[in-house]
């Protein structure tokens, strides 16, 4: 009888914890891009229309800008491991990377100042409030464009 128990204890712990799990992974999912957006106050649906608009136009920039940052990260790898760096190599990639570095930031502000325009006095104050704490927030995930 108690070897049932146990086993049957077992089972339902086993099965909480991978329903627990389920739902904080699908809780992430939603920090990565829309999580800030759908916790604005009284967002109307052209509002939500417009920043979704606005996320994506930038998005594209990004995920290009994004792509050739790793694609100069790793050439900048190659530029170290070889038996006789060139210092003049890696110090030129090591610009590049910087450069879009650069651009990406502007991108990211661009795209807040963007939606920032989109919105009322009241949801500028809580989308300022969280966007410059973007990083603590959503269980250390990202809320506000990676």
């Amino acid at each position: 009888m108690k070897q049932k128990i146990f086993i049957a204890a077992f089972i339902f712990m086993s099965i909480s914890v991978f329903s627990v799990k389920a739902q904080n992974m699908k809780g992430n999912a939603g920090c990565k891009g829309d999580y800030l957006i759908n916790q604005l106050p009284n967002l109307t649906e052209t509002q939500k229309a417009s920043i979704s608009d606005i996320r994506t136009k930038h998005l594209k920039v990004f995920n290009t800008l994004k792509i050739q940052k790793n694609e100069k990260q790793a050439h900048l790898q190659t530029l170290k491991i070889q038996d006789n760096p060139d210092q003049k190599a890696i110090d030129k990639t090591i610009d590049e990377i910087t450069a879009i570095q650069n651009q990406m930031m502007k991108n990211r502000m661009a795209m807040h100042m963007e939606i920032r325009k989109l919105l009322t006095d009241e949801q500028k104050v809580y989308f300022d409030k969280h966007t410059m704490n973007r990083k603590k927030g959503c269980h250390g995930h990202k809320k506000y464009m990676n």
